[in-house]
């Protein structure tokens, strides 16, 4: 009996694993008023730089946050704010080919190790708010191209292991050192993409 409630609690220990680890994101598009008012002024200096901007809620199993998209100087922009309306971070999507050689070759030996075969589909630099300075600095300073920290970068991959071709999301620092994998749910695809 011991045997199998050991046995239980690993299953079940495994399983909760398993399922944190899926990014299961669902993306709704909302109007300024849904947006949380405290980031008000963040959006503000965003208008300054361009006016056309798509506000997002987007929920998964644990988590609620809002998203400002945008187009800015040929370069696509997800600004990402808590639900109580907190800057956490800046996304920019990037090109692989201007990411740092050496950079992206150490990330690629990452992927072959673990995987039998990997496309990257997807990278952004993404700059994450510490609180140096205000919202709205840290928001115009990064539009400006005033980076203050080299970002981590978010790279979303196929990959291959086994017989099953998998969609992942993974962040390495700034040096391109794995820092976690999360696996992309199907129903969340289209719009991690963007």
């Amino acid at each position: 009996m011991k045997k199998y409630k050991i046995l239980i609690i690993l299953f079940i220990c495994f399983f909760s694993c398993c399922y944190a680890q899926t990014k299961n994101e669902k993306e709704e598009k909302i109007e300024q008023q849904q947006f949380p008012k405290t980031a008000t002024p963040s959006l503000n200096i965003i208008k300054q730089f361009e006016k056309k901007i798509k506000l997002y809620k987007e929920t998964d199993s644990n988590k609620v946050s809002y998203e400002a998209k945008f187009k800015y100087k040929k370069q696509k922009y997800s600004i990402e704010f808590s639900k109580e309306g907190t800057l956490e971070d800046i996304e920019i999507t990037v090109k692989n080919k201007k990411i740092d050689r050496r950079i992206l070759n150490k990330i690629n030996r990452f992927l072959e190790k673990n995987y039998s075969k990997h496309k990257l589909k997807k990278t952004q630099k993404q700059y994450v708010f510490k609180h140096k300075q205000s919202q709205e600095e840290f928001i115009k300073a990064t539009l400006n191209g005033d980076f203050k920290q080299n970002p981590n970068l978010e790279i979303i991959a196929e990959i291959k292991t086994g017989n099953n071709y998998l969609l992942k999301e993974f962040l390495f620092n700034s040096e391109g050192i794995h820092i976690s994998t999360k696996t992309v749910s199907t129903t969340s695809y289209g719009h991690v993409l963007y």
